[in-house]
């Protein structure tokens, strides 16, 4: 998906983005991020569309979408976990996605998802934000340097098959 440059002029705006919305207008974005960063791409981009219209319907998915006019520069989307397991006291929202098109990086596009993606889980509840990142990116980097923002975890992976 080819994107211009934002303008001055151009108000950004951060609000719900919905299932229908996100395969809409959200899925070249999908493919775009898929490109940039996956690390599998053996493995087609194939969204489970069922499973997120059905975290839609339970109150379960935080999806936010950024707009410079009617385009979709930028998404956040993340799962409430009301109980931990381990921790009932603890709940929590885990990154499902999120991607900013380069044109629109370092424009606060992904500080005001961050923000707002805190704003609304604290509100429903959520004690803290899960955040998954590949090594190295640009995301990576933003989050080691930010002092909101600590390392509790690595997640290492192996193929099985």
């Amino acid at each position: 998906m080819k994107q211009s440059a934002p303008t001055k002029q151009e108000e950004l705006v951060v609000a719900s983005l919905s299932v229908d919305q996100m395969r809409l207008d959200g899925l070249a974005l999908m493919e775009d991020h898929w490109r940039e960063i996956a690390t599998n791409k053996d493995l087609p981009l194939e969204p489970d569309w069922d499973a997120y219209y059905h975290l839609e319907k339970m109150g379960k998915l935080l999806s936010l979408g950024a707009w410079a006019g009617s385009e979709l520069v930028g998404y956040f989307v993340g799962i409430y976990v009301p109980k931990g397991l381990h921790y009932q006291a603890w709940s929590y929202v885990q990154n499902d996605i999120f991607y900013v098109t380069p044109p629109y990086r370092g424009k606060m596009v992904a500080g005001r998802l961050i923000r707002t993606a805190r704003l609304l889980s604290t509100a429903k509840g959520m004690t803290c934000i899960i955040w998954h990142c590949k090594p190295g990116t640009e995301m990576d980097v933003m989050l080691s340097r930010s002092d909101r923002y600590s390392l509790k975890e690595h997640v290492y992976y192996q193929e099985l098959n």
